[in-house]
């Protein structure tokens, strides 16, 4: 199993130019010495914002959309943690963590891709509401999905229960679309701070891998942005984006017509499905509500848990 899952890995990577951007040592550097004079209130917020932005204008696209999604933490981060997390709610982690960051890295307006927070059933999969969704625009309706997310606020409120719920909706709502589209679905799960990145694909027929391409911690506040900039998060997140872009983008999609597993996207390299699944129907996948009854609803602390949630 671990070496079908460092296989597909690479297939996914093999998706991603030779040429690509990495994330430099100089890069690393700007960024820590911009965050640095902020933390040592040498620098508002907006001012470092917009030395990122100045900063993100010389990159590549890729570079540049971590970098603008740093540079809005910036004003969106308080200053201090917020002592007593049980006043938090959903929007606000949603809001204040972790939109900033995500619309730079997998929503692009001139591409007509927005991540939005709906809260609301998805046409192809009964029963679920991703608290999260990647859109395509199609004019003005929201067309294919190209990714969803799931929350939750972390703490003591928040069991491994919900936590392997939240991320078996992911795996249902990211199968049933890769069907549909043809193309791999990017999840992401979020448990308070902790943000954990998944790519679904099919590589055979009823056969699907949800594979975990980046995992970070977001700062609590400003005060700690300094420990969030490290060259291993600022690449982690540089690998997203470039995953997401060339796997589950395709420039000339549209949301009535789903091209043929056996003809390839030229301008978008994709893994190749071994069958037509353009005759997908949202009948023929596993009804959510048996799914879901198969789970005991027992929940204990002390139990083992096979997936790392921290």
């Amino acid at each position: 199993m671990t070496n079908l899952l460092k296989h597909q890995t690479q297939a996914l990577l093999s998706n991603v130019p030779h040429d690509a951007p990495t994330s430099t040592n100089d890069d690393f550097m700007e960024m820590v010495n911009v965050v640095s004079v902020v933390d040592e209130e040498g620098m508002s917020p907006k001012s470092a914002k917009l030395r990122l932005l100045t900063l993100a204008t010389s990159m590549d696209q890729f570079k540049s959309n971590v970098v603008e999604g740093i540079a809005d933490l910036l004003v969106k981060l308080p200053f201090d943690p917020i002592a007593d997390k049980n006043q938090f709610g959903e929007v606000d982690v949603q809001t204040r963590y972790y939109d900033p960051l995500l619309s730079s890295i997998v929503a692009d307006t001139t591409r007509k891709v927005v991540l939005r927070w709906p809260n609301k059933e998805v046409t192809i999969t009964t029963g679920i509401r991703p608290d999260a969704i990647v859109s395509t625009l199609v004019q003005r309706a929201f067309g294919q999905s190209l990714g969803f997310g799931e929350v939750k606020l972390g703490g003591d409120n928040t069991t491994n229960h919900s936590l392997c719920l939240d991320t078996l909706k992911l795996a249902v709502l990211s199968r049933n679309s890769v069907l549909k589209y043809d193309h791999p679905i990017l999840t992401f799960q979020v448990n308070g701070f902790q943000l954990v990145f998944y790519m679904t694909q099919m590589i055979h027929s009823s056969f699907f891998t949800m594979t975990e391409i980046g995992r970070i911690i977001l700062p609590e506040a400003l005060s700690c942005l300094h420990s969030f900039i490290t060259l291993k998060n600022i690449r982690t997140l540089l690998r997203v984006t470039l995953l997401f872009w060339h796997c589950c983008y395709q420039a000339d999609s549209s949301p009535s017509v789903v091209a043929p597993a056996s003809t390839p996207s030229p301008t978008s390299p994709k893994v190749a499905y071994p069958i037509d699944t353009s005759t997908f129907s949202p009948s023929v996948s596993p009804h959510t509500t048996q799914l879901f009854q198969m789970i005991n609803n027992t929940t204990s602390k002390y139990r083992d848990c096979s997936i790392q949630y921290k």
